[in-house]
């Protein structure tokens, strides 16, 4: 609504809000369930194997939820600018590309050495490592989108 407005610095503002929200309950969601994961894993199976499988996963689990939260602003920000190529491009590549090529080669081929394959922890390392790349390029790339409508608008004024 702010750009549709010409404010440009209240529309990023709002985004710089957005992320500020989405980094803290990120936070929350994550040591939720990091402090709880023992507790879920036991409420679905009574197989202490699984169990222990699942709270081990659910750790990852957690910090791929403070890197999911990142990403999703970033998207929705560089939406409200009508920009989603650059966006789409770089989930397309950090996403496909190291989250299930890095997962695959983790998981299922022991890494990008001689080493054992690590099963479904190496595709959520991998898919953590993807979310936090693509996010952090995203963070980049609004400051820089945000700042550049901000430089349009006062030439124009």
């Amino acid at each position: 609504q702010a750009i549709g407005a010409g404010d440009t610095r209240a529309a990023r503002h709002t985004g710089m809000v957005g992320y500020r929200i989405a980094i803290a309950f990120g936070v929350a969601v994550a040591l939720l369930i990091a402090l709880f994961s023992g507790a879920i894993s036991r409420f679905y199976t009574n197989d202490a194997a699984v169990q222990t499988l699942a709270t081990q996963l659910l750790m990852l689990v957690a910090i791929y939820h403070f890197f999911d939260a990142i990403l999703a602003i970033g998207l929705d920000g560089l939406r409200g600018y009508k920009n989603a190529v650059v966006p789409m491009i770089v989930c397309g590549v950090c996403l496909w590309g190291i989250g299930l090529g890095g997962g695959y080669l983790l998981g299922l081929k022991g890494g990008f050495g001689s080493g054992e394959p690590m099963g479904a922890p190496g595709f959520w390392l991998a898919a953590i490592a993807s979310y936090a790349l693509a996010g952090l390029i995203l963070v980049g790339y609004f400051n820089y989108v945000s700042r550049a409508y901000i430089r349009k608008t006062a030439k124009t004024e």
